[in-house]
């Protein structure tokens, strides 16, 4: 289940104009069984409730800003996400935000992008598009970013200089209720980051 005092208000889905760098939303708290994934993982998009503008600025001041490949990979996505999600659908929410990503392995942040797609109703989940899309487009698996379970599942991709991250969650049955019927929908983050070469499994 999705809730918290994390949980704020999304936006329909929309598209920025030409230039445009930031969508006004937040992202909503992830359910218990995904943050423990992304905890044991020790990676993911350090996101708060703040305002994304003012989170930018404080990246901007500390020297961090997303690379060029890193906002190359950012339209890309958005390109995919234009083809993949309806506008006219009221089920599907969109925003995008600049985050700090804490790498995996490589004890290191990096100024990045986050896009966060949210399902409200039956749909699909829009991650495995996306993920193929990537696929079709080079990119190719970074096995150091993988996860899967019965509530969520994280897929890493790179392509040249950049790190994509899609973490998609959603309600789990209950393994102490048979008769629990999970909520429909799912959030996913897509994070677009630097690719580090010392981001590696430690051997």
């Amino acid at each position: 289940m999705r809730s918290g005092p994390e949980r704020c208000a999304l936006h329909r889905l929309k598209w920025p104009a030409d230039g445009a760098d930031i969508f006004p939303v937040t992202k909503l708290a992830p359910n218990s069984a995904c943050a423990l994934l992304l905890l044991l993982l020790g990676f993911g998009a350090n996101v708060s409730s703040a305002d994304p503008n003012q989170k930018a600025a404080e990246a901007v001041r500390s020297g961090q800003r997303p690379e060029g490949s890193t906002e190359a990979a950012r339209d890309t996505v958005a390109g995919m996400l234009r083809r993949i999600l309806s506008p006219a659908d009221t089920a599907i929410h969109l925003s995008r935000e600049a985050v700090i990503f804490k790498y995996a392995y490589a004890r290191a942040t990096a100024a990045a992008w986050a896009f966060h797609i949210q399902v409200t109703d039956t749909s699909r989940c829009p991650d495995a598009a996306l993920e193929k899309a990537l696929r079709a487009s080079g990119w190719v698996e970074n096995y150091g970013y993988m996860g899967d379970g019965p509530d969520s599942r994280v897929v890493g991709l790179t392509r040249s200089n950049s790190l994509v991250v899609i973490e998609a969650e959603w309600d789990g049955p209950d393994d102490s209720d048979s008769t629990y019927v999970p909520a429909p929908g799912c959030h996913v983050t897509v994070t677009c980051a630097p690719q580090r070469e010392d981001d590696v499994y430690p051997r």
